[in-house]
């Protein structure tokens, strides 16, 4: 394999690396350009030390981890094409992490069970559902670590199970909801329902008037049995009157 170290800057164009553990090594100033990567060791790019990662695009394989994290350094991922036997991303330290935009698809999309910092994405704007995306057999993110900060502003998690894990923040007026894809569970950020507040007065309004149509309903049912019992007694009354007369006729002779 390679390793860059020190104070030192290097670039990638593309290329094959291969060894037994680790294909490329760095704890250096290390900047990917748009490259097709074959990275053959057990370990593709394993971050050391305080170095930095810039990946700007490309298509990159490994058969197990494809960047394994862990140092306290930063890697940044604009773009590319990344799959793993693995973990695509196995994050472990405390170092920070972003991810603008790429697809990531392996064993597990991005594990992290380190602290420091996890961004998806770019805070504002409308938050994209298909980009970034982290697909795995077993999970799109697995993050065992809550004292970690991960930022969720862009993307889509999806695989067995979508996220696990505490999401820190997301993107102002959006929730994280599910959705199954051709049998896939995918988890992404969609838009909180609006309540415009004027609406919510004239459903008050219109609840308020209900509430007095019942009373006056009530009201008039009492009314109304109250003018039906009056005219109950009244043809009670009539046909008493009407039975005494009848009776007292008879009594008297002619």
């Amino acid at each position: 394999g390679m390793e860059f170290a020190g104070n030192s800057t290097a670039t990638i164009t593309g290329g094959s690396y291969g060894s037994e553990f680790i294909s490329i090594a760095n704890s250096a100033s290390l900047t990917i350009e748009t490259a097709n990567v074959a990275l053959t060791g057990s370990t593709g790019i394993q971050m050391n030390s305080t170095g930095s990662l810039l990946i700007k695009d490309g298509t990159f394989s490994a058969p197990n981890d494809l960047i394994r994290f862990i140092s306290s350094g930063n890697v940044t991922v604009l773009n590319g094409t990344f799959s793993a036997g693995g973990s695509v991303i196995n994050k472990t330290s405390s170092g920070n992490l972003v991810v603008k935009s790429g697809s990531f698809t392996g064993g597990t999309g991005l594990s992290n069970s380190g602290g420091g910092s996890i961004t998806i994405g770019e805070e504002g704007g409308i938050p994209s559902t298909t980009d970034p995306l982290f697909k795995g057999s077993s999970y799109g993110l697995n993050n065992t670590n809550s004292n970690a900060t991960v930022n969720f502003y862009d993307g889509i998690f999806g695989g067995g199970t979508p996220i696990s894990g505490s999401i820190t923040n997301i993107e102002s007026g959006y929730e994280i909801i599910a959705e199954t894809i051709d049998g896939v569970l995918y988890k992404y950020l969609d838009k909180l329902p609006i309540v415009d507040p004027r609406g919510k007065q004239l459903m008050q309004k219109i609840i308020n008037k209900t509430e007095t149509l019942k009373i006056l309903f009530r009201l008039l049912l009492i009314v109304a049995f109250c003018l039906l019992c009056n005219i109950v007694l009244f043809s009670i009354t009539a046909f008493i009157i009407t039975k005494t007369d009848f009776t007292y006729e008879i009594l008297v002779p002619l």
